[in-house]
């Protein structure tokens, strides 16, 4: 039989960062912890973020953008009408609905994936005419009055839009 006078074995960490860092082991689900990828330094912790508080970050008014390419190109000659109904149609690929007509808008969940389609609108300017690319926030969009003839029109709705990484 074991006398009492000897030490019973300490518990293994419950972490890696428990190791000599903290004599209690901490045994919250939602702690980041400095072992971890992305972690903060000096054994620090933070609350996760819950998937409320996630969702209700990828919602907020102020992190949604719209992107609104505005175009006045010639069409002169055949050439030119080509190039204009090529960006058009290369506009409508991206996603882009046409607002007015010369006008096409883009709703993007966040100013990182707002920055990739305007890559791509970059990427495909005619040769000729003057475009114009500007990102709003959802806030900002969502303050404009529209009107057709004196009856105010609503706004168009913000499509329901998955993102798949």
């Amino acid at each position: 039989m074991a006398s009492r006078s000897q030490k019973t074995p300490a518990p293994a960490p419950h972490h890696r960062c428990d190791a000599g860092q903290r004599k209690t082991p901490t045994y919250d689900r939602h702690a980041v912890h400095d072992c971890q990828p992305g972690g903060l330094p000096d054994g620090q912790t933070r609350q996760a973020q819950t998937p409320r508080e996630i969702q209700t970050h990828r919602l907020n008014q102020y992190r949604i953008m719209w992107v609104m390419v505005f175009f006045d190109l010639p069409t002169d000659t055949k050439k030119d009408r080509r190039n204009a109904a090529s960006f058009r149609k290369k506009l409508l690929k991206d996603g882009f609905r046409m607002f007015q007509f010369s006008i096409y808008l883009r709703h993007c969940p966040s100013r990182e994936n707002a920055a990739v389609h305007i890559k791509r609108v970059k990427m495909n300017l005619p040769p000729d005419g003057y475009v114009g690319i500007m990102v709003i926030t959802d806030k900002q969009f969502g303050n404009m009055e529209l009107y057709f003839g004196k009856k105010e029109k609503e706004l168009p709705a913000v499509p329901q839009q998955l993102s798949l990484f």
